[in-house]
């Protein structure tokens, strides 16, 4: 088995304690998913809209850093929509 596999079981045998409450979170894996589904869950898709403005405020901010991304700033939108993309949160 590997690590993950490891960790999953971990989790469930953790989550399955009393008094113990825990949260996990994670992009759609489907091994994820499918070891993890009995349990309640929640839904990020509700608030995607907003994580993806929080995540534009925060790499808008980065490139006011004019020194550090000053060679870059031409592709400041094209680098936005990578991030954005990159994180999974429009899947």
């Amino acid at each position: 088995m590997n690590i993950r596999g490891s960790l999953l079981d971990f989790v469930i045998q953790l989550a399955s304690q009393e008094n113990i409450n825990i949260i996990v979170i994670s992009r759609k894996e489907e091994d994820i998913y499918d070891r993890l589904k009995h349990f309640p869950t929640i839904s990020f898709n509700d608030v995607r809209d907003s994580l993806e403005e929080d995540m534009k405020k925060v790499i808008h901010k980065e490139f006011a850093n004019g020194q550090k991304w000053a060679r870059f700033a031409t592709m400041k939108d094209d680098v936005t929509a990578s991030l954005i993309e990159g994180s999974g949160i429009n899947t």
